[in-house]
């Protein structure tokens, strides 16, 4: 599992250069007012939940978390958002849940090279992604605030959802399969998202996995298509 997650900052880090490259340079001719971005490279800021600034022409700065699915192909319907995960041993709150300098998420789905996709929609998790790997991005520009909202409208909050993550960790509240909660709703169509439990990462995240088409709705119903021709936007009625 350690070679997992040493595979999976690799691939981040090929990701990240793609997107300064084929994202970030030219996201200024499609009418927007940023004065400058930059990427952030000290741990500290990191931590705090920043991966990239863009500072506005009104002097402005929004701070952008990055957030590829490395694991699954662009027909991925959803994207997980950790509640908590262990860190070095330890049990710690996700980053949806912490109290970061978050402004906004640029959650990301892939398309890679077909050596790289191991069935159906799952790419190889013993596979670095490197940027030459990469056909296109699928990426979408979210509030952290809107993710929030959505699911405290809802009926899970912040703390409701710190909660509930202690009751699923003390087996006080049960997952179907050990996995799964409110999978079958969400399968059905009754809810738009459902809370997962990974057991392949070593850091065994509970996540909350929300529905790609919510997330396109409460992104201001827009994607950026990404490749090495450049960025294309895709709106959605």
């Amino acid at each position: 599992m350690k070679n997992l997650r040493n595979r999976d900052h690799i691939s981040e880090h090929n990701i990240s250069n793609y997107l300064d490259k084929y994202f970030y340079t030219k996201i200024k001719e499609i009418g927007t007012n940023i004065e400058q971005i930059k990427r952030v490279y000290t741990k500290e800021e990191q931590l705090k939940g920043i991966d990239v600034k863009i500072i506005q022409q009104s002097g402005n700065i929004i701070s952008i978390d990055e957030k590829v699915a490395t694991n699954y192909n662009t027909k991925l319907s959803k994207f997980a958002f950790e509640l908590d995960s262990y860190q070095f041993n330890r049990l710690v709150p996700g980053w949806l849940v912490s109290e970061n300098n978050t402004d906004y998420y640029l959650l990301g789905w892939i398309d890679v090279i077909e050596d790289l996709v191991e069935s159906g929609i799952k790419i190889k998790s013993d596979t670095v992604i490197n940027e030459e790997d990469i056909n296109y991005l699928e990426l979408l520009l979210v509030t952290k605030e809107t993710i929030i909202d959505f699911l405290s409208d809802n009926g899970y909050d912040v703390n409701y959802l710190i909660e509930l993550t202690k009751d699923i960790r003390h087996g006080k509240r049960k997952l179907d399969r050990n996995r799964y909660l409110y999978k079958n709703e969400y399968d059905n169509g009754i809810r738009d998202f459902h809370f997962t439990m990974s057991g392949t990462k070593v850091e065994n995240p509970l996540m909350v996995n929300i529905r790609k088409e919510k997330l396109i709705e409460l992104g201001n119903k827009r994607l950026f298509i990404v490749d090495k021709n450049g960025v294309k936007v895709k709106k959605f009625e």
